[in-house]
C-alpha cells in the first residue's frame, strides 16, 4: 500500500494476487482483509485494538486465470471492480508484429539479400520454439521458473538487433546468431539435462524444416559431460575498446581470453584496491559472455545463482567494466 497525506488520493497496486491456499471454511485471508477494506473503508489494529478509516484510495489489481497455485477469487471480492481480460497475443499476431520488426531492421541497416530472406524464417522458428516451449516445458515446483511469455520472444530479436552488417555477412552467419538468441533466452533457464536435451532436438529440428540446415548436434553444441558450454557465441567483447563496437561471432577462442586478460589488468589498474585474479577456463568465459550480453541490452536483467565463492561478483565486475557500466 502507498499512503496518502493531506487527504490526497492513494493508489493501491496488486499485481498477480496469488495468494495463500484457500483454507478449510473456503477463504483467503489476504483476500478477506482487502475485501474488508473495500468494503466499509476500514482495516483493525490487532495489537492496539481500535479499527482505522481509510480514505481516498483505488485499487488497481492485475491477476492470471486460476491455476499454477493461483486460486479463484470470491464473487464477494470481484463485485467491487470492472474485470478486463487480456488474451495471449495468437501466432498470426506475433507473426505479424516481429515479421515488421525484423523486415525494417534488415533493410533499413542495408544487410545482404540472403540474411534478409532469413528475417521471416527466423520469427517463424522462434514463435515455434516459443509455442513449443509453453507446450512441453510447464512450470512445477522444481522448475517454478519455466515461465515463457511474449517477452522471451522480443528478447531473442532484441538480440538479432543489436548486430551489424559487418558481422552478419551471410544466411550461415545469421542461422547461428539466431541459435544463439534463442540458447541465451530459452537454454540457459533449463535446469537438468533432459531439458537441455528437448532444446537441442527441437532447435535442430527447426534449423532443418524452417532454415534448410543440414548442422549436426556435434557441430553446434557441447558434449553430454559439457552441457552448460557454449560452442557457438556472440559477443561484443573483442572490440569493446572501439569507437565502434561489433556484436559478433567468436571464432577463435584464444583471442578471447587474451582480450579478458588484459581488460582484467586493466580493471586491476584502475581498481588497486580490489583487484582480481581470474582464469579463464571455459565456464568463466561463457558465463562473462552471457552477462557481457545482458548488460548491453536495454533493461536487460540476471539473476546470478551458485554457492558462495563460486565468482558471481567477480564477474559480474569483470562484465560490467567490459562495457563501462558502473557496479556496487
Amino acid at each position: 500500500m502507498i499512503g496518502a497525506k493531506g487527504g490526497a488520493k492513494c493508489l493501491i497496486f496488486i499485481d498477480d494476487i496469488n495468494m495463500p491456499r484457500v483454507e478449510q471454511y473456503g477463504s483467503q485471508p489476504p483476500i478477506e482483509f482487502l475485501r474488508l477494506l473495500l468494503d466499509s473503508n476500514i482495516i483493525y489494529d490487532r495489537p492496539q485494538f481500535f479499527k482505522k478509516v481509510i480514505e481516498n484510495y483505488r485499487f488497481i489489481c492485475a491477476a492470471a486465470p486460476p491455476g499454477g497455485g493461483r486460486a479463484p477469487l470470491t464473487p464477494r471480492f470481484m463485485r467491487h471492480f470492472h474485470v478486463v481480460s487480456i488474451p495471449n497475443a495468437s501466432e498470426e499476431v506475433l507473426t505479424s508484429i516481429f515479421d515488421t520488426v525484423m523486415s525494417e531492421f534488415l533493410g533499413k541497416n542495408m544487410f545482404s539479400d540472403g540474411v534478409r530472406k532469413c528475417g521471416n524464417i527466423a520469427v517463424a522458428a522462434t514463435i515455434d520454439m516459443f509455442t513449443q516451449f509453453n507446450k512441453h516445458m510447464l512450470p512445477i515446483p522444481s522448475r517454478f521458473h519455466y515461465l515463457f511469455n511474449m517477452r522471451d520472444v522480443s528478447k531473442v530479436f532484441q538480440g538479432i538487433l543489436m548486430t551489424q552488417p559487418q558481422s552478419v555477412q551471410d544466411s550461415k552467419v545469421f542461422t547461428k546468431l539466431w541459435l544463439h538468441e534463442c540458447q541465451r533466452v530459452f537454454h540457459d533457464r533449463l535446469v537438468d539435462d533432459a531439458d537441455r536435451q528437448f532444446f537441442k532436438d527441437l532447435a535442430q529440428e527447426l534449423l532443418k524444416t524452417k532454415f534448410k540446415e543440414s548442422w549436426t548436434q556435434e557441430e553446434l553444441f557441447t558434449t553430454d559431460t559439457e552441457q552448460n558450454r557454449m560452442k557457438v557465441t556472440f559477443a561484443m567483447i573483442l572490440k569493446c575498446d572501439y569507437e565502434e563496437k561489433l556484436y559478433e561471432q567468436i571464432e577463435d577462442p584464444k583471442r578471447l581470453v587474451k582480450v579478458l586478460e588484459d581488460k582484467m589488468l586493466d580493471y586491476n589498474f584502475t581498481y588497486t584496491s580490489s583487484p582480481m585474479h581470474l582464469i579463464f577456463f571455459q565456464d568463466a568465459i561463457d558465463h562473462i559472455s552471457r552477462i557481457a550480453r545482458i548488460l548491453h541490452q536495454p533493461r536487460g536483467n540476471a539473476m546470478l545463482i551458485g554457492v558462495s565463492g563460486s565468482g558471481k561478483q567477480s564477474l559480474t565486475r569483470l562484465a560490467s567494466f567490459l562495457h563501462e557500466a558502473e557496479c556496487s
